[in-house]
């Protein structure tokens, strides 16, 4: 086609296996075309004619397709060339300036990556099947590899079938290669979408988020969708690192793992990352990993959603904010602080949910609508201790203030306690703590019966009071301790009916009826007394 005289025919058809189409030769000033388009997919310069004055045209619909630049789906062709020359050309000749530079799409079949693709512009690819990456070190496509022209870094739409590594690992992985390949990493994006079937066998990490500043200033990925599907076999399968909020940060990202497993670790990111931040990560499955552990959380202010995990989950030290979202989790805190939010569907909230407030109106409202007589059991406490014993605190509120001094000070809780646990004899009691002087201790407990403070003898069963000072009305002390020293009265004591004595005139003469009924008086009166003493030592006041 080349050698064709272009004044004679302007119409080509190429039938080269892999590059057939339509072309037309173009009168005008191809040159930037023709030397951006090294492997001559588009744009082809006719041997006699310089390519200033015209150039043979692909006829084409502004798709490039990467088997017209040499690409071949059969496993043995190295096409990185032709994936990256038709980006090259992209790059060269595009006009835009905001948004992709236009797409390449590939065929069905596997195609053979020799070295890194890599993408600076924003790009839309199309690969259905898999990329199949040779080398052992760096990354199989590469996001962002140099700072954005421009800052130029929104529109990117990546979609491939799979990627995986040729001579990566061959077996369950026993460990992360940090000197390994990866299999896609995001350097720089935003507001773009990508999409990759399944990354395999990669020794360092199937998905990159490498906002870590190690090749340039500002590697950002931000406000960008991201779906991965099974994500198998690599050191790390979903590895996220960020340096700062404004140097670099993988931050305000949706991303969605169908199924991360037999990766030495599922998900994780360096050791005191906390600038990993305001993302949604969903994972359908964390199913197991082989051995290096399952899913390690840094940074703040990130929602997971796991709808199956296998392994343990680890909050790192300076997580903060995170919420966690899962099924029968198991985890380990190491995050110090109790910011971070585990939210367990199957057995409940595992952590401390936390609701916050300026006002002081209500923040939780439990209400029942149901009529019938019967208690509405709108919150449910349980203590579910598989090694129960006697004498367990089991549930309580606590209640918590700033001493003036702003340092936060435990002041109340009301709790449930178990003297005994035993199936044919459980008993159960209220117990009330406050603070009184600046010590912190019980004051109250509902057994059988009340114990207030700490009273001798403890419960003495249902119905009784047991106190350990005074019982006052109106401020006024009514009743105190038992007063001791008392010898108990002897005789007959006069509980029947009794008339205070009037008194009477006496008169100088003695008068037997006056004696006698003074001397009765007498005696109903000592009587009385000891009816009263009785009582007062039945009633246990004195003794």
């Amino acid at each position: 086609m080349k050698a064709i005289n272009t004044g004679t025919t302007t119409q080509v058809y190429l039938t080269e296996v892999g590059r057939e189409g339509m072309f037309l030769f173009l009168s005008g000033n191809y040159s930037t075309h023709v030397t951006a388009d090294t492997l001559e997919g588009i744009y082809v310069k006719a041997t006699a004619i310089a390519s200033s004055v015209g150039a043979w045209v692909r006829v084409y619909d502004g798709v490039l397709q990467a088997e017209w630049f040499g690409a071949s789906p059969n496993t043995t062709t190295d096409s990185q060339p032709a994936f990256a020359a038709a980006y090259a050309l992209l790059a060269a000749i595009s006009g835009t300036t905001e948004g992709p530079i236009g797409r390449i799409e590939g065929k069905k079949g596997k195609y053979r990556l020799g070295s890194s693709l890599s993408f600076t512009l924003p790009v839309e690819l199309f690969v259905p099947d898999y990329f199949e990456y040779t080398p052992t070190t760096l990354s199989a496509v590469i996001i962002g590899l140099a700072a954005p022209v421009g800052g130029r870094n929104t529109g990117y739409d990546i979609e491939i079938g799979g990627i995986r590594a040729i001579n990566g690992n061959g077996a369950a992985p026993t460990g992360v290669n940090t000197s390994g390949c990866s299999g896609f990493e995001i350097r720089n994006a935003q507001f773009s979408r990508f999409k990759i079937g399944r990354i395999i066998a990669f020794t360092k990490y199937g998905f990159w988020g490498n906002q870590s500043n190690d090749i340039y200033s500002g590697q950002h990925c931000q406000d960008n969708t991201i779906w991965l599907g099974d994500m198998a076999v690599n050191g790390t399968g979903v590895y996220i690192e960020s340096v700062s909020a404004s140097l670099g940060a993988f931050q305000v990202n949706e991303v969605h793992v169908q199924n991360s497993f037999a990766n030495w670790i599922n998900f994780s990111a360096p050791a005191g990352d906390i600038k990993t931040n305001n993302n949604t990560l969903h994972f359908n499955a964390a199913d197991a990993d082989t051995g290096g552990g399952n899913i390690f959380i840094n940074g703040g202010w990130n929602d997971f959603y796991f709808g199956y995990t296998d392994g343990t989950l680890t909050l790192r030290a300076g997580a903060v904010y995170n919420r966690v979202f899962g099924h029968n989790i198991t985890f380990t805190d190491s995050s110090g602080n109790t910011t971070n939010e585990i939210s367990d569907g199957q057995n409940g909230t595992v952590t401390l949910k936390r609701f916050k407030t300026g006002g002081i109106a209500s923040l939780i409202r439990l209400e029942s609508t149901e009529s019938g007589a019967a208690s509405a059991a709108l919150l449910e406490n349980y203590r579910n201790s598989s090694t129960p014993a006697d004498n367990d605190k089991g549930v309580a509120h606590v209640w918590y203030m700033n001493d003036d001094a702003a340092a936060k000070r435990k002041v109340g809780e009301m709790r449930m306690d178990f003297p005994t646990v035993a199936a044919g004899n459980l008993n159960s009691r209220f117990a009330w703590d406050t603070v009184v002087g600046n010590v912190y201790g019980e004051k109250m407990v509902l057994w059988q019966g009340i114990t207030l403070g700490s009273p001798a003898g403890g419960d003495k069963g249902a119905g009784t009071i047991n106190i350990s000072a005074s019982y006052y009305v109106a401020g006024t002390k009514v009743l105190g301790a038992q007063a001791t020293g008392w010898t108990a009265g002897t005789g007959t004591a006069l509980k029947g009916i009794w008339a205070a004595y009037a008194g009477q005139t006496h008169t100088g003469a003695y008068v037997q009826a006056t004696i006698q009924a003074l001397d009765d008086n007498c005696k109903n009166t000592s009587q009385r007394v000891k009816a009263i003493e009785d009582a007062l030592r039945t009633h246990g006041l004195i003794n």
